[in-house]
């Protein structure tokens, strides 16, 4: 058995042996049960501290995405009665973007105001980065469309029916047999 949880269970067994004790299910389940709840607990710590070793996000939109992205995975890691309180986590946010280049209106406007403002809640600023996100994807959607627009259609064969119905000298004179020799009319274009 691998890792310390394993040489609990083979130093139980061992000991068990030694003293000539039945082995027990209670005892195992036990050691399972709280080796769950430290990992738990542990979880929660070590969770939190990653949110707030989070580097500062750039200025570009894969930055940000990554930031947001981030941040959900991490809480929803939390269970809500662990994760930080909203004044800390507002205050976190707040450090992590106020370089980010598109969101310095809304820095500026959070400096401007008063402290139970609720521009300085955390649930404020994450809209307003969600809102940059948002607008920064729909930018790019839409230089997209115009860039494809000023490219024009693309040039496409030309389909069977345009064929058939400009058909070569050739083709009118097979035709013209096979409605002498009593054959339908050929829709595929072939002679």
């Amino acid at each position: 058995m691998k890792g310390h949880f394993g040489t609990r269970i083979q130093a139980y067994i061992a000991e068990s042996i030694a003293t000539n004790r039945t082995l027990r299910v209670c005892p195992w389940l036990n050691l399972v049960v709280r080796e769950d709840d430290l990992d738990a607990a542990l979880g929660g710590v070590v969770s939190a501290v990653e949110l707030f070793q989070l580097q500062s996000p750039e200025s570009e939109l894969a930055s940000l995405i990554h930031f947001r992205d981030k941040v959900r995975y991490i809480l929803g890691q939390l269970p809500i009665h662990e994760r930080p309180h909203a004044n800390m986590m507002s205050k976190l946010l707040y450090e992590r973007l106020k370089r980010v280049k598109q969101l310095q209106l809304v820095i500026e406007r959070i400096k401007e105001s008063p402290a139970d403002a609720n521009e300085r809640t955390y649930d404020y600023l994450w809209s307003r980065l969600e809102r940059v996100i948002a607008e920064s994807q729909q930018e790019k959607n839409l230089s997209s469309i115009q860039e494809g627009l000023k490219k024009g259609p693309k040039k496409i064969g030309l389909p069977v029916v345009l064929k058939i119905q400009n058909p070569s000298p050739k083709e009118k004179a097979k035709a013209k047999e096979r409605r002498k020799s009593g054959f339908p009319r050929e829709t595929s274009g072939q002679g």
